[in-house]
């Protein structure tokens, strides 16, 4: 109160009055205020603000109220306002002209004070005054209603639509103030100079606008600038009169027309953001401090709403890159309120938690079930810590995930104020593979540990100083003790160890170790000797390590004692592999994985012809003929891939001649890859397995030839011809007839492969004497072979066109001692020999007999036709006898086949009986020698073994046929020779016998060895009927004198055409045999009496009976 009462004493003394108002009440003041206000006595308590707006003239206290509302109630710190106002007394009614001055401020307890001074200032004359008031009042109450206007429009304005406001205002505000150019001039980077302006301008023609815009940018205009910086309003009623520190200004503003200008500076938080600046180019201007007052108001609302703006899209921006930060992060953010509910939480969270960010938003972060229930308090405690504003420490929690899985989050929080209140925000980090690292890092060293105590190695570890020169143990493991029987104090102890020859290299060692010349590792294999005399082998590391002046020795020793023995004995087994390599019968190769050889043995070198340096580093590819070189190559491509290949190829030797093998390829994981190939010469294989296939195609030729159904001679010589072109392996063939009589050669047929090639007209018949070294064979009556035909000096040549020949085998085909033809072949890729003229002239023979046979059939067959074309009005009379003579032809045609078969059944056994057993001598002696053979090769024998014995059955067959011996007949039981064929029968799993044998049978007078054989074909047939799967029921009965033994099969039956047909020779409708078995049946039981029929049975099957007559004789 005491300073108060001095503040007034002093300011009466000046003529000014004061007063203090807190919170609208007047709790202080003059007599100086009393005496210009009209007021008696103190009055404090009593007066309130309102009663002092109350004696201001109406546009002053609309202006006060604006200005406390909108400036000073909206601003905590200390604020200053002035203006000229009249007071109308209350005790007069004329009014007081005075300079009002509001200073508020806000006390520590939150009081609001507002000191008011009041100084009379002189009258001036009315129309001045008034003139002077109607200006002031009209510009201030326009700029009023403006920036009322504008606090509305500024605060409810959207960012974006701003500028365009701003710079409507400044227009209304330059058309109140009259002013020329209005500029809002907003200062960037603290420098006046610096920024962005808003701009109106009033329209009329002012030229040097740019150059204004360009100065207003510019540091030109210092004084003004200087002015500014100290928040000094500039106001230049007339630029003319400026003070002369202002020259450089005035010059620069008349230079561009200026007449006035005033330049309010505008502060944020006392920093200087804008200038508000009106200029007037056509006529000067003066400005009341309340217009001031206003302008300045206006820019800072202008720069408030710039600022606001501005905080909203540095907010914004802050806001997105947070949420960019809160979307992307792989870390669990949440966000809780202050009751522990979630209000955000961002994917990593829901990822990590295994939840819905819809499911838990709102919920409390205890609901959630990934959290353990047993930390739920101490999560709580944390929680609420965080809430208080307490440090937070970094802690480690586990949560379970919905999949089951353990997680191990290290979460962080912190204290957030947000709108609604304090908040907690929790950042956690997934450090489970930390943790896992962790627990494998853990469970490492223990296992480093044990190692290292339970080591059988030998570990030893000291120390050494230069200085001290000498080693300190710092720890040595209990192996030297349980593997040498001895303990260690010192790193020179273990040279007591040493073996003699390891020992001067190892002292040399040791002293390197003490300098620094000496590599950080050393390796070496030396002996040892244990406290019981024996040596043994160690491998020793020792590692050095510098730290300045000391170094670390680390030494580990191992015993390779076993892997010394083992290398010993590996030596030794690689010396006898050596020796099994070059002593083995199988050619070796050793090739890189790309086919180069790196080495051969002995038996590879003298199958291919070569020494091992002449084919090392040559392709495997160039020992294959040219033909197989696909398979080579796709084996050496399974070789790669799969790493091993079988295979069969032909190789070519050095001197041309070709082999054929078998390889057996393994790719050996040594050097990247090396592929041992093992090579087996099967030329001879081969060759059996082509003969035994060759003659067995031979055979079934043999048999189709009888078989073959034929009208015209020229179509069945021409078949003939074909199978002996192909059976002799060759290229082309020919058959010519000869009549002796004449001496001519009829060129009756060629090979189709000669008719393609051959261009070359012939006459039909040809003279003996003119013929080339083909007829030969006639010339010579034996067979002859050419095979070299080029160089034979007896050749006439060949005309042009003419089928080229290089081979050349011909026979002539006699007829008892009478040549009537001949049969030649050639071009066969290896020469001709004595087994291809048996073939040929086993041909030609078959070939030769069927002919005159189908002759004789087709001359009696037209006799037949004459005979009745002649006697056929005596038909009736003459039936009788025409039917003796048609079966005695079918007797005669009977024999005469029969004949055919005999000779042919001679002259198979002739001609294949020896070769066949050859061949079987040969398989056994294979069988016998090659024990150890691949899968590819027993197959191969096997087939082999299975070939010869069809072949021999074959020929046995037709021995039967044709030479069945007189019978030797014997009282035998039937029931018991039945047994006995079944045991001998082999059965496949598939098929059983069903029993019907009648008891008590008598016995028949029959050959046991004949009857047996027509019983194992029968029982054959019906097994090969059925195809692997059936039955055979075999039966014996009587009826009507007679034994009947029948075998019936659930097979297919036979069909109806074929039945009558079954019995006769040669005839089978299998792709096997040659048909004889069933007639070998008929022929028995026919001569022992008894004949055999045959029927199918319902719904599937067939049933032969044996119609045996009790006593028989045999025929």
């Amino acid at each position: 109160m005491r300073d108060n009462e001095y503040l007034s004493e002093i300011l009466d003394s000046a003529g000014i009055g004061f007063a203090r108002f807190q919170d609208g009440v007047l709790i202080h003041h003059d007599q100086r205020f009393s005496s210009i206000l009209g007021l008696k006595g103190n009055g404090s308590g009593e007066i309130r603000f309102n009663n002092l707006l109350d004696l201001l003239e109406s546009g002053s206290r609309l202006q006060v109220e604006f200005l406390l509302d909108i400036k000073m109630k909206r601003n905590d710190k200390p604020t200053k306002f002035s203006m000229k106002t009249q007071i109308f007394p209350a005790t007069t009614s004329s009014p007081t002209n005075v300079h009002l001055t509001l200073i508020r401020s806000i006390e520590p307890e939150g009081s609001e004070l507002v000191n008011v001074i009041i100084q009379p200032i002189d009258p001036i004359s009315k129309q001045e005054r008034d003139i002077e008031m109607l200006d002031d009042i009209h510009v201030q109450m326009s700029l009023e209603r403006l920036i009322a206007k504008m606090s509305t429009d500024l605060i409810n304005l959207g960012q974006e639509d701003l500028e365009p406001v701003i710079e409507k205002a400044l227009s209304l505000i330059g058309t109140t103030l009259d002013a020329d150019v209005c500029t809002l001039h907003v200062i960037k980077e603290s420098n006046i100079s610096h920024g962005s302006d808003f701009w109106y301008r009033k329209d009329i023609s002012i030229p040097t606008i740019e150059e204004f815009k360009a100065i207003i940018n510019s540091d030109e205009i210092s004084w003004i600038i200087q002015n500014l910086e100290k928040s000094i309003v500039v106001a230049i009623h007339d630029i003319s009169i400026l003070p002369s520190e202002a020259r450089k200004d005035v010059k620069i503003l008349a230079d561009i027309g200026v007449q006035s200008l005033i330049a309010i500076p505008i502060s944020t938080n006392g920093t200087i953001t804008g200038v508000l600046i009106f200029t007037y180019f056509t006529s000067g201007a003066s400005w009341s401090e309340d217009i001031i007052f206003l302008l300045r108001l206006s820019g800072e609302m202008f720069m408030n709403a710039l600022q606001r703006r501005q905080s909203g899209l540095f907010l914004l921006e802050s806001e997105k890159k947070f949420r960019g930060i809160f979307e992307q992060s792989n870390s669990l953010i949440l966000i809780l309120a202050a009751d522990g509910s979630i209000v955000d939480i961002n994917p990593a969270a829901t990822r990590l938690l295994g939840v819905r960010e819809e499911d838990v938003k709102g919920k409390k972060f205890m609901e959630i079930p990934s959290f353990s229930p047993a930390m739920m308090d101490e999560y709580w405690h944390f929680f609420n810590q965080v809430l208080d504003g307490k440090d937070f420490p970094t802690i480690t929690v586990k949560i379970k995930h919905q999949s089951g899985k353990i997680l191990h989050l290290q979460t962080k929080s912190s204290r957030l104020i947000l709108p609604g209140g304090v908040h907690v925000l929790i950042v956690a980090n997934n450090i489970t593979s930390q943790k896992l690292a962790e627990q494998k890092i853990r469970e490492s060293q223990e296992r480093f540990k044990l190692v290292f105590n339970k080591s059988h190695d030998l570990l030893f570890m000291a120390s050494y100083k230069e200085f001290d020169d000498k080693f300190i143990t710092t720890w040595m493991n209990i192996a030297w003790r349980d593997l040498l029987g001895v303990n260690f104090f010192g790193f020179d102890d273990i040279l007591g160890i040493i073996h003699s020859n390891s020992l001067e290299k190892f002292k040399k060692i040791v002293s390197a170790l003490k300098t620094s010349t000496m590599a950080d590792i050393i390796n070496l294999e030396h002996q040892a000797e244990k406290k019981n005399g024996e040596y043994i082998y160690l491998e020793t590391n020792i590692i050095k390590v510098n730290l300045g002046d000391t170094c670390l020795v680390s030494m580990s020793a191992h015993d390779i004692s076993d892997r010394k023995n083992a290398e010993r004995l590996l030596k030794a087994s690689e010396h006898k592999f050596r020796s099994l390599y070059e002593e083995s019968n199988d050619a070796i190769l050793i090739l890189d994985r790309d086919g180069i050889l790196l080495d051969i043995n002995k038996e590879a070198s003298q199958m291919l012809g070569m020494p091992p340096s002449e084919l090392r580093g040559r392709h495997v590819m160039e020992m294959h003929v040219e033909e197989y070189n696909p398979v080579a190559l796709r084996a050496l491509q399974q070789l790669k891939e799969h790493g091993e290949a079988r295979f069969s190829s032909r190789l070519q030797r050095a001197n041309g001649d070709k082999i054929d093998v078998d390889i057996n390829a393994k790719m050996l994981p040594i050097d990247g890859g090396i592929i041992q190939s093992i090579v087996r010469d099967v030329t001879h294989i081969r060759k059996a397995l082509d003969l035994i296939q060759l003659n067995q195609g031979r055979l079934e030729a043999l048999l189709k030839m009888h078989e073959h159904e034929f009208e015209k001679e020229g179509d069945f010589i021409e078949f003939v011809l074909e199978n002996a072109v192909r059976l002799t392996r060759s290229k082309g063939g020919y058959f010519h007839t000869f009549k002796g009589g004449t001496g001519e050669i009829n060129l009756f047929k060629w090979s189709n492969a000669v008719h393609q090639q051959c261009t070359t007209d012939f006459p039909s018949h040809y003279p003996i004497e003119e013929a080339g070294i083909w007829a030969d064979c006639i010339r010579q009556r034996h067979a002859v072979i050419h095979n070299d035909y080029e160089n034979l000096n007896t050749k006439h040549g060949l005309p042009e066109g003419h089928y080229p020949f290089t081979r050349h085998l011909a026979i002539p085909l006699f007829d008892g001692n009478d040549i009537v033809g001949a049969i030649g072949v050639g071009n066969k890729r290896d020469p001709y020999n004595e087994d291809d003229v048996q073939q040929l002239n086993l041909f030609a023979k078959s070939m030769y007999g069927i002919l005159k046979q189908r002759r004789a059939e087709k001359a009696l067959i037209e006799s037949e036709r004459a005979l009745k074309h002649l006697n056929d009005e005596l038909e009736h009379r003459v039936e009788q006898r025409t039917k003796e003579l048609q079966e005695a032809q079918q007797k005669i045609l009977r024999q005469q086949k029969l004949a055919t078969i005999g000779k042919l059944a001679g002259s198979i056994s002739h001609e294949l009986r020896n070769p066949l057993g050859i061949m079987n001598n040969s398989l056994y002696y294979l069988n016998m020698k090659l024990c150890d053979v691949d899968d590819k090769v027993r197959r191969h024998l096997d087939i082999l073994k299975e070939e010869l014995e069809r072949s021999s059955i074959i020929i046995k067959d037709m021995l039967i046929f044709t030479k069945l011996k007189k019978l030797l007949l014997i009282e035998s039981n039937i029931n018991d020779i039945i047994q006995e064929s079944l045991q001998e029968l082999i059965l496949p799993e598939g098929i059983t016998i069903e029993n019907r044998l009648s008891p008590d049978m008598p016995d028949l007078k029959l050959d046991p060895i004949y009857f047996k054989i027509a019983l194992k074909n029968l029982l054959t047939n019906a097994v090969q009927a059925m195809e692997g799967r059936g039955t055979i029921i075999i039966g014996t009965r009587m009826d009507d004198g007679n034994l009947l033994i029948e075998i019936a099969d659930t097979g297919p039956g036979i069909p109806p055409g074929d039945i009558a047909k079954i019995f006769e020779p040669l005839f089978t409708t299998k792709p096997t045999g040659i048909g004889l078995g069933l007639s070998i049946v008929k022929e028995i039981v026919h001569k022992h009496g008894g004949t055999v029929v045959v029927e199918n049975l319902e719904p599937s099957g067939a049933l032969f009976r044996l119609i045996m007559p009790i006593s028989c004789e045999s025929y």
